[in-house]
């Protein structure tokens, strides 16, 4: 009932032509649906150095001369005077601490595209062609398809 209500209101407005023969073009509206790339955000991949006291106990040794006197009660022919000096040197060990660096670790970042979908949803017009007969005119329907 609203259809013929709009036609009606139509027909109103558009003048009425006669003629032996009548050509209508019909129209519809259809998506034409494009896509941008857009910039969404952005990643940093960045490193920092940080400080980190470490303690490490490292086993070291020294040496030590141990003096031990004797008491001796010995009959001998050696005079007295002759002077002796014996060296014996003694060592430790020390500490030489230098740095390295090694490779610990690595962060890698690549993109993916992943994909998917969206629904578009638009209105769209399209023009019928509507007939109307008056009193009992002879006519065929014929459908052509493409």
């Amino acid at each position: 009932m609203k259809r013929k209500e709009e036609i009606k209101k139509l027909n109103d407005k558009h003048k009425e032509e006669y003629a032996d023969d009548a050509n209508l073009t019909l129209h519809e509206e259809r998506m034409d649906i494009d896509k941008d790339r857009v910039k969404t955000g952005e990643l940093s991949l960045h490193k920092d150095v940080i400080e980190e006291h470490k303690s490490v106990e490292v086993p070291v040794s020294h040496e030590e001369v141990i003096i031990e006197r004797r008491a001796l009660n010995e009959h001998c022919d050696t005079p007295i005077g002759e002077e002796e000096t014996y060296h014996i040197p003694t060592s430790r060990d020390e500490i030489d601490v230098d740095k390295h660096t090694m490779v610990t670790g690595q962060v890698e970042a690549h993109k993916v595209s992943e994909e998917g979908s969206r629904t578009v949803d638009q209105t769209l017009e399209r023009e019928e062609a509507d007939v109307y007969a008056k009193g009992n005119p002879h006519a065929k329907k014929k459908e052509y398809r493409h």
